[in-house]
């Protein structure tokens, strides 16, 4: 008996000195952990790397291995341009739910004040990799159909080119171009301006909105539909699973374009509609997806997955266990990752290729970690 347990515990240690450097051999760099308060952030192309918590903002310069540590006041916020080159600051008078804002401050990734504007009303500011901003001020007190809600369009030194009345404006997202603005009204439907505050179009009632890194296409969803709109103008509409679309990612030539609903993802040529690769998630349990990005041509795609236990479980256990699945064009999986809520408190991955596609970036609300995107998958087939 005792040389059986003798052997059963030389197996054990046997196994686990196999399988810890598989683990410790992952290739996973952890950029920031902070439990419960990740907000966003962003890669820029030099591979800078900014990251927002709740009270913190660090820029991580990886020409000189800095990490830069800004503590936030409890009045203060910070909001990150799209392609991660500029940061904009807003410090209030009183809380930071009142629209009031002492000074609304816009920085270069360096740290360096561009400019910045005393007394200015704004309940949040969205910074343009050019400078310039987009500030919105929302009244929750208007009145249906009212328009005490603004929003500012500010030039890179600072000027106010133009204000807008919106009703209900809701998300905001800028393209890394910075010439396309994209606001979704919550009575209005989405409204596509330039920089300048030129109204350009709009494109209907929406759900979630995604737009290229060139300004150019803009992905409509609301509902089970998916709607492509190249300038302004209706391209492609079509329905996708009968589930509704929760999130799109266009490709960076534009030519494809990747979307998914709780249970499948599909990969469409753009602008035909083409779908060329449809897969569902092949998980036990109550699984869905959270996010989805593609590099160049789809050579790789990369999803989040999460598993939801209900709304009546309550606090570390509500989601307690996320994934990051990693795809090749032909739809096989090629990189796996999991891990447990004992780790991320809060699993809803958000997966994001760095501007050169050679990197992939995972947020969550506890960890922000990265990967060189050749360790993880190989081109056109498995690792």
């Amino acid at each position: 008996m005792k040389k059986t347990v003798n052997i059963l515990w030389v197996a054990i240690f046997v196994s686990s000195a196999l399988v810890w450097p598989l683990l410790a051999a992952e290739p996973w760099e952890i950029l920031s952990q902070s439990p419960g308060a990740i907000e966003s952030a962003t890669q820029g192309a030099a591979g800078d790397v900014c990251i927002l918590e709740r009270v913190r903002f660090t820029h991580l310069n990886p020409a000189t291995s800095e990490r830069v540590l800004r503590e936030l006041p409890m009045a203060e916020r910070v909001f990150l341009s799209p392609g991660g080159n500029i940061y904009a600051s807003i410090i209030y008078e009183g809380q930071k739910d009142m629209a009031n804002a002492s000074q609304l401050i816009i920085y270069s990734v360096d740290g360096r004040k561009m400019w910045s504007i005393y007394h200015h009303p704004a309940n949040d500011v969205y910074p343009l990799d050019s400078g310039g901003a987009i500030a919105v001020i929302r009244n929750i007190n208007a009145p249906i159909g009212g328009v005490e809600s603004n929003v500012f369009f500010f030039s890179p030194n600072g000027e106010l080119l133009k204000q807008v009345s919106i009703p209900a404006p809701g998300e905001v997202k800028a393209s890394p171009s910075s010439d396309r603005i994209l606001i979704n009204s919550g009575i209005e439907g989405a409204i596509l301006f330039d920089s300048a505050g030129e109204e350009l179009a709009r494109l209907g009632s929406v759900y979630r909105m995604s737009l290229s890194q060139d300004g150019r296409w803009v992905a409509i969803l609301y509902g089970p539909k998916m709607s492509l709109y190249h300038e302004g103008q209706p391209i492609y509409v079509g329905e996708l699973g009968g589930e509704i679309v929760r999130g799109a990612s266009f490709a960076p030539d534009n030519r494809l374009v990747a979307a998914f609903t709780d249970h499948a993802f599909f990969l469409l040529k753009n602008p035909g509609g083409q779908v060329i690769l449809q897969r569902r998630l092949d998980l036990d349990g109550e699984f869905s997806y959270t996010s989805i990005d593609l590099t160049l041509n789809a050579s790789c795609i990369a999803v989040g997955v999460e598993r939801d236990l209900g709304s009546n479980i309550k606090g570390p256990e509500r989601h307690p266990e996320g994934k990051v699945l990693l795809y090749n064009r032909d739809g096989r999986v090629c990189y796996q990752m999991s891990e447990s809520y004992s780790r991320w408190n809060t699993t809803t991955p958000r997966v994001r290729f760095s501007p050169s596609g050679d990197q992939l970036m995972v947020l969550t609300r506890d960890e922000v970690m990265r990967a060189p995107l050749g360790a993880l998958c190989v081109k056109g087939g498995e690792r």
